[in-house]
């Protein structure tokens, strides 16, 4: 697919500005769903901005100037603004396919950020963003851990980069390995022969660099016989089940699992059961990773015809991803689980959830963009009366865990595992 294959769409957007706002908001507070548009105030920000631009931009009436590759690369790629569109729109518009094909052209033509074309440098030469390969699997010294690489294993664990090179988050890892291990659990990881997914690199559009890291993953998985392939971060869950169908790679027929869908299975097995209480009211946020962007994606190679001269329809069934079928349900179980917690829901929740910014560079490229979007949540946090505001993704924890630090905020934000460390025993 190319921006010329997205032609038909980009025409369709009427700049509606649907993609720019919860549906049926339950205050006007919070009724943003955009994080680029409600921190830049600026239209081209938003989807149907990034739209304009790239038609403009295919069809060489505008030229990519500074401040409209910002505009592109500031967004986190949430895909909150294709759950808006199609809500309205249907598959019409789509504008996360078109910004992703918009992206991928200003890769081919050498207009991205350094800091981004940096880290995609640093995934070629590294298999990640940051670190050095051989230094993948410190965190694992001493544990004990199958060599998937040699052995065959039942469970696959994939790390990640973000966890992997984070000695602050190594407790939390080193805690799943000793639960896993508890439920007697036969697993294994691939040690330095782990990659980064590629789900960076292809949101980044950087294409032939995430397809060599899609398949170098996919061909060790089948080499490992593993039956599920579980996933720490969010972010590779969201490849492998999101981005993978796209670049044409498959897992042979292991199950994607999130640490949260399997250990909830595990304590309803009874492999592992919860004791200590934990008191205190406690906001689950509904990462863009774990939640809309996890829906699988299913490739579609059929054409659009048009009927009575006006209206394209496809030719063939298609699937549309509306965002309703993320992994939402399995990190609320888990909460829901730990006596005395005292859950409470932010107003912008599941495929509605507001996105925290931190993720896909942003970041490291537009740190104010990521510490406003993360303000934005501590404040839909704090009220609603929340103390802890509880991420399921490592990346989301970090970033709004840095945003509460520096604006003194009265939300601790907690990672959903450092949460459950004092419940979840081991054994039955």
């Amino acid at each position: 697919m190319s921006l010329e294959d997205r032609i038909h769409n980009m025409e369709q957007c009427n700049r509606c500005s649907q993609c720019k706002f919860v549906h049926m908001p339950k205050s006007q507070e919070f009724s943003s769903i955009c994080p680029s548009k409600y921190q830049s105030r600026f239209h081209a920000s938003s989807a149907g901005g990034q739209v304009i631009s790239a038609y403009g931009y295919h069809n060489k009436l505008i030229e990519a100037s500074p401040k409209m590759i910002d505009s592109v690369f500031a967004c986190s790629m949430c895909g909150a603004c294709e759950t808006m569109c199609k809500s309205h729109m249907g598959d019409n518009v789509e504008p996360f396919d078109t910004i992703l094909e918009f992206r991928a052209q200003l890769a081919e033509d050498g207009k991205v950020p350094e800091t981004l074309s940096n880290m995609v440098k640093h995934l070629e030469q590294e298999g990640a963003p940051h670190g050095k390969r051989d230094e993948r699997s410190r965190w694992a010294e001493g544990l004990d851990i199958k060599d998937a690489r040699k052995e065959t294993v039942d469970v696959l664990l994939h790390i990640g980069s973000g966890q992997a090179y984070s000695e602050k988050q190594w407790d939390n890892l080193r805690f799943i390995v000793k639960l896993l291990k508890s439920a007697k659990v036969d697993f294994g990881i691939a040690y330095d022969s782990e990659s980064d997914s590629g789900g960076l690199a292809y949101e980044i559009g950087y294409r032939s660099v995430a397809d060599k890291l899609a398949q170098e993953w996919a061909d060790l998985v089948q080499k490992s016989q593993a039956k599920t392939l579980l996933a720490i971060s969010a972010e590779a869950y969201s490849a492998f089940k999101n981005v993978y169908p796209r670049l044409n790679k498959t897992l042979s027929s292991v199950r994607v699992l999130h640490t949260t869908e399997y250990f909830e299975e595990l304590l309803q097995q009874g492999k592992l059961s919860l004791g200590m209480k934990n008191t205190g009211k406690v906001a689950y946020h509904d990462s863009c990773r774990l939640g809309r962007r996890s829906e699988e994606y299913t490739p579609w190679n059929g054409e659009y015809i048009r009927v009575l001269n006006t209206m394209a329809v496809t030719d063939t069934p298609r699937k549309v991803n509306y965002g309703n079928d993320g992994n939402y349900d399995a990190p609320r179980q888990l909460l829901s689980r730990v006596d005395g917690l005292d859950m409470v829901e932010l107003e912008r929740t599941r495929q509605y959830s507001f996105c925290c910014g931190g993720c896909t560079g942003v970041k490291e490229t537009y740190p104010e963009m990521a510490d406003g979007a993360a303000q934005e949540l501590l404040r839909e946090a704090e009220s609603v009366g929340a103390e802890v505001l509880v991420s399921g993704s490592s990346c989301c924890q970090a970033n709004m865990a840095a945003a509460a630090k520096r604006s003194n905020s009265s939300v601790k934000v907690a990672y959903l595992f450092d949460l459950l460390a004092d419940s979840i025993q081991e054994g039955a």
